[in-house]
């Protein structure tokens, strides 16, 4: 039996239930957005920023 979404189900006795889904169509909401793509980035840029600052900071020790 197929039950509706937060339904009352009534228990007698001794019950198996079985999850049951559909797989929902893709919404405009949850398609990547703008901001998603920009803060990608962001934070691609400041990893960057911090490997090179790493760099420099060891080789100006090495330097002296």
């Amino acid at each position: 039996t197929a039950y509706a979404d937060k339904a009352n189900v009534k228990v007698d006795g001794d019950m198996t239930l079985y999850a049951q889904w559909k797989a929902n169509a893709p919404s405009k909401s949850s398609a990547a957005k703008t901001g998603d793509t920009v803060m990608l980035e962001t934070f691609a840029v400041m990893a960057v920023v911090a490997l090179v600052a790493g760099a420099l900071l060891i080789a100006r020790r090495r330097l002296g």
